[in-house]
Order: structure tokens, then C-alpha cells, then sequence
């Protein structure tokens, strides 16, 4: 087991009544990598969060979120800056957040995911185990978020690294991010234990890797010169 191959990250967390939030990714995206965004909200049914970014991108929820959480990807991206858009569709005030680029995966990386919707208030939080993945080279990325501020750290390590534990700008939520790469074919598990007793959502997906990205969108390029080079 090795660190994931992030690229680059960005995280904080929003509040005030707004429809929308803009995260801008600190450096130029690579072409070809993957970008997996976590966010952890205090959510209602009727708010149907979208996530788009300046390049058209699309993004795919991985299973089926809850009010609490959900985990986002967009694979073989174009390159070149990047604004990344929450719309909630209504004002909304309280959340956080977590992106990574990786280098590395397939342009189709999802291969198996697992999430957890708990039911009581608990200070350890088991996610796991997922299916096995269809390959042994993959990237794994567990998250969770819970519905009061709290600091978490990971219980079964078992080679995860890179954990950040993030509040929200108010009382009522925090979340935690951490992933890593492996190379054999195993089901895959985390355990997060909470500072404070916490109800939350929690999923661990597994991102295969391979021939990362495909052509290039000849949007993302200021003229022609510079998307021929791509290919040089």
C-alpha cells in the first residue's frame, strides 16, 4: 500500500444564506486526471444539490448520498483552471467540503463503493467491506460526515493516509476525508471514531487505475496550438 497519487486538494467550508458556492482549484487541472469532491451538509429532502465546475464537466454521484453527505467524480478532465459550482437550488448555509485530484486512473475509475446511512448516535463509525474490486491497482477513498461538529481520526488505518477532519462554519456538522492506493484485489473497509457522538453518512469508494484520461476536450484550450501539444 502506497499514498494516493493526489495531485492537489482543496478544502473549507461554507455558511451565510446562498444559493450557490464556487470552489476554485488552487492550480491548473491536469489533462486526463480524476477529481473526487466530498461534501458534508446539513441537507433537507426537497434540496437537490448539483455540482458542475467552468469546463461542462460531468459529474457522477457515487450511490445515493443522503441528506448528510454525498461523494461526487469527475473522470478524465480536460485540464487547465477550474471553478467547481455547488447550486442547492434555495439559500443554504451550512456545509463543508473536500476535493482531490488524482493522477493515474482510468477514465472509467469507478469500481466498487459501499455507504452507510447510521441510524444512531454513535462515536465510532464502521464503514465496510465493500465487494471486491475487479483489480488489484486501485485508489480507495473513505469519507464520512456527521451531524454535529466533531474531530475524527481513523481507527483502522490499515495504510489510509492524507486524513483531514473538517467543522462546518456553524454547530452542526463536520466530515472527514482520507484515501490510499493498493495493489491487491481485497474488500475494502473504515472505521472513523468521532470526538463527540455523532449520526452520520459514511461510503468508501474504490477508483481503478490504469491508462488515465482519452482525448482531450478542444474546449479547454485557448487555440489550436496548444491543444495539438497535448499530443506531442
Amino acid at each position: 500500500m502506497a499514498d494516493a497519487p493526489i495531485v492537489q486538494q482543496i478544502s473549507g467550508n461554507g455558511g451565510g444564506y446562498q444559493q450557490s458556492y464556487s470552489i476554485v482549484m488552487p492550480s491548473n487541472t491536469t489533462a486526463g486526471n480524476c477529481l473526487v469532491l466530498f461534501i458534508s451538509e446539513q441537507s433537507q429532502p426537497e434540496y437537490t444539490l448539483t455540482v458542475s465546475d467552468s469546463q461542462d464537466g460531468i459529474w457522477t454521484k457515487v450511490g445515493n448520498g443522503s441528506d448528510l453527505g454525498v461523494l461526487f467524480y469527475r473522470a478524465n478532465i480536460s485540464g487547465g483552471p477550474l471553478t467547481i459550482t455547488l447550486d442547492w437550488g434555495t439559500d443554504y448555509q451550512d456545509f463543508a467540503f473536500m476535493v482531490r485530484e488524482y493522477s493515474g486512473l482510468s477514465s472509467s475509475p469507478l469500481d466498487t463503493f459501499i455507504e452507510v446511512n447510521e441510524v444512531d448516535w454513535l462515536n465510532a463509525h464502521p464503514i465496510g467491506p465493500t465487494s471486491s474490486p475487479s483489480q488489484a491497482s486501485t485508489v480507495v477513498v473513505a469519507a464520512y460526515s456527521g451531524d454535529a461538529n466533531s474531530t475524527y481520526t481513523a481507527e483502522e488505518e490499515d495504510g489510509y493516509s492524507n486524513l483531514v477532519s473538517l467543522n462546518h462554519s456553524d454547530l452542526y456538522g463536520s466530515m472527514v476525508y482520507t484515501d490510499k492506493e493498493i495493489s491487491s484485489i481485497s474488500q475494502q473497509t473504515m472505521t472513523f471514531s468521532s470526538t463527540v457522538y455523532v449520526k452520520g453518512y459514511g461510503i468508501i469508494a474504490v477508483f481503478k487505475k490504469g491508462e488515465s484520461g482519452g482525448d482531450p476536450d478542444p474546449s479547454a484550450y485557448n487555440n489550436k496550438a496548444a491543444f495539438l501539444a497535448f499530443f506531442d
